[in-house]
């Protein structure tokens, strides 16, 4: 047996930071995952499951959008951006509920949550 191996692949040497900048890349300057990969030396399988890990980290951290808020946030772009929104929105200044069940339906997996009581210490 060899007590001592030297270690002749190079998986899992990465350094936090080199993938830290390369994830910001990706994410805020809208690089691909492949260029990112290569101007920073680093496997793009590892680079694909740390972005996806930051994101996932994100969404538990922020918890999402309510369901009023994601309405509300609806109404206010179309407003904005110029887009005829039905007449029942601006009643309400935000979106109905068939809108809200149509966007589940659209999206896989969109980040919404329940609100949920506080407990007091005590």
């Amino acid at each position: 047996m060899v007590r001592n191996q030297k270690r002749k692949i190079n998986r899992g040497k990465t350094p936090p930071e080199v993938l830290q900048q390369a994830a910001e890349d990706v994410v805020q300057h809208d690089t691909s995952l492949r260029q990112a990969a290569e101007a920073y030396n680093v496997n793009i399988i590892t680079l694909i499951s740390y972005v996806q890990k930051t994101e996932m980290h994100s969404a538990k951290i922020f918890f999402g959008l309510s369901t009023t808020d994601a309405k509300s946030l609806a109404y206010e772009y179309g407003k904005e951006n110029g887009i005829t929104v039905p007449h029942n929105w601006d009643k309400n200044n935000k979106a109905c509920e068939e809108w809200l069940l149509g966007f589940f339906k659209r999206k896989i997996n969109p980040c919404m949550r329940k609100p949920k009581s506080l407990a007091l210490a005590a």
